[in-house]
This record gives C-alpha cells, structure tokens and sequence, in this order.
C-alpha cells in the first residue's frame, strides 16, 4: 500500500508539476516575449530550462515503467486507472489543450493578485486584517488579492453574490425559475443578467471597501480620486475573473 502510494505520487509530480504545471508558465513567458515585446532577457532562460524539464519529465516516465516491468505488484486496479487518467491528458490533444488552458488562466489570476491598487499602505493594512474573521474570509476568497490591496481584492464573490441573488428570486418569481431551467437562450439571458448584476454589485462592494479604508487612515492620499481609481480597478478585477472563468468553463477543465 505505501509502495503503491509512493508510486502515485511519484507520477503526478512527474507529469501535472514537471510537464503541465511549469511548461503552461513558460508558454505564458513565450507569449508576453513573442506578442508583447517584454521579458527578453528571460526568453533563452526559460528556452534551456524548459528542455531540463523535459528531460526530468522524461525520467519519470521511464521511471514508473521500469517499475511496471520489476513490480508489477505494485500497480493496483486503482493506480492503474489514475495512471490510464494521467496517460490520456498527455496523449489527447484536446484534454492537454484544455488541462494547460486552465493553467495559464489560474497563472494569470495570480499574477494579477499581485497588481496593486496605487494609494493603500499595504503594509498597514496587513496589520490591521490580524485577528479579524470578515478581513480574512474576504482574503480567502480573493485568494490573498485583499490582503495585497490588489486590483482582484474582491476576488468573485460580488459574481457569487449575484448568483445568490439569482436564485432567491427565482423561488419568488416564477417566470425567472422556468426560464433557468429551459436552459438555452432563456438560460443565457439570466446569466447575462447575472453578469451585469455582478458589476454592479462588485462597484457598490469596492465603494464601500474605499471609505473603509480612508476611516481607517490606511490611504495615503484620501479624497474623491483615490475612490474613482480604486473603484474602477476593483470593478475591472471581479469582471475580469468573471470573464476568466466563463473562459475555463468553455476551453479549459471543469466549471470555471
């Protein structure tokens, strides 16, 4: 059983952290090189460091395959079946596209975490989020976006609020209900009503979120500009996940 645990273990490092994982980060570094014309020193770095891990990605399949051939004990029913699952996200084209889709929009929601609304004494506002349960449940859900006074601080929960919403009126107003149980169009105008609820939510959130912070001098420059700009990059940010995950949803792994 720990020989078969530690077999398991070795084959998803070998293919979901050496080979999807890093190599959907350096296609992201490509990316920004070839279209945008940034991260030129970088691009031969990442060129030699993809062909190592490769390599290491390599030896791990040659690896579990010396250890098919020695113990084939060793391979259960259960293994056997994860390792079919892992073969065919490498073997079909359209499963690896969609798997390193998914990756590449997950890297890119955390780059932007780390995009910092101008004006905020992050460090201050750390200090003050200890200890507090609302400050670190809204962190959680922006995945740390909060706590880095980022331009995602609002994460999707004003997505998550209008979809709450969404459904209570749907036990209220019949008509709503039906038209999300047909599905197709009348389905898609209930989520295009959904979206435009999840901006406006998301700039009631956000406008909120300013005057706290200005009460509690965590602003260095307080006053009518600082709301527009923090607004308006909080806002972008819950419509820009929003349109994140709608894009997982369709081209990438599961529901977005």
């Amino acid at each position: 059983s720990d020989n078969s645990k530690y077999l398991l273990k070795l084959i998803l490092f070998s293919v979901l952290i050496e080979n999807v994982s890093l190599f959907s980060q350096f296609a992201t570094i490509m990316y920004f090189y070839k279209h945008e014309g940034i991260m030129k020193d970088i691009r031969n770095i990442v060129k030699w460091t993809s062909i190592d891990e490769q390599l290491h990605f390599n030896i791990g399949v040659l690896l579990t395959n010396i250890l098919r051939k020695e113990f084939p004990e060793m391979f259960t029913s259960d293994l056997e079946e994860v390792v079919h699952k892992v073969k065919s996200i490498v073997e079909i084209p359209e499963l690896r596209k969609s798997v390193v889709f998914t990756l590449i929009m997950f890297l890119v929601a955390r780059v932007g975490v780390h995009i910092q609304v101008p004006g905020i004494d992050v460090s201050r506002l750390s200090s003050a989020m200890q200890g507090n349960s609302l400050a670190g449940f809204i962190n959680t859900f922006s995945g740390g976006g909060f706590q880095n006074a980022s331009m995602f601080a609002l994460g999707v929960i004003p997505y998550i609020n209008s979809s709450i919403i969404f459904q209570l009126l749907g036990v209220v107003v019949p008509k709503l209900e039906e038209m999300q149980k047909e599905g197709g169009k009348e389905k898609e105008k209930v989520t295009q009503w959904t979206r435009y609820l999840t901006i406006g939510v998301a700039i009631a959130q956000s406008f909120g979120l300013t005057i706290l912070l200005q009460q509690q001098q965590l602003v260095y420059e307080p006053g009518p500009m600082f709301t527009l700009v923090t607004v308006t990059l909080m806002t972008g940010g819950t419509a820009f996940l929003m349109w994140v995950a709608e894009r997982i949803s369709l081209k990438g792994i599961g529901n977005g």
